[in-house]
């Protein structure tokens, strides 16, 4: 039986990807409220800040991830199987993502 090897595609997010990005953080799978924002405000927050429900972190990091993209400030690389988003990688020096949070 011969084993047949998995095609992955890739695509810069950007404003033009991140409906691809959204449909990967809003599966319900528990990760919904992060958005890879965790670097952007990385001492940014007072803890009272972090002390929210996961929804509510959900609705401000998507609200906010969607500003950084639409600058040009959030880097990472969406991974595409068959034309379906299946993974993603962020990117870039800490200081910098914290740099971009305002």
């Amino acid at each position: 039986m011969a084993i047949q090897a998995v095609r992955y595609t890739t695509k810069q997010l950007s404003v033009k990807t991140w409906p691809d990005f959204a449909k990967l953080f809003s599966q319900g799978n528990g990760f919904d409220f992060c958005w890879c924002m965790h670097f952007h405000r990385l001492r940014c927050l007072p803890k009272s800040e972090w002390l929210r429900t996961r929804r509510e972190q959900g609705v401000r990091n998507r609200r906010e991830k969607r500003a950084l993209v639409e600058r040009g400030s959030s880097h990472g690389i969406l991974v595409y199987h068959d034309g379906e988003p299946v993974g993603w990688c962020q990117y870039g020096p800490r200081q910098r993502a914290a740099a971009h949070r305002q």
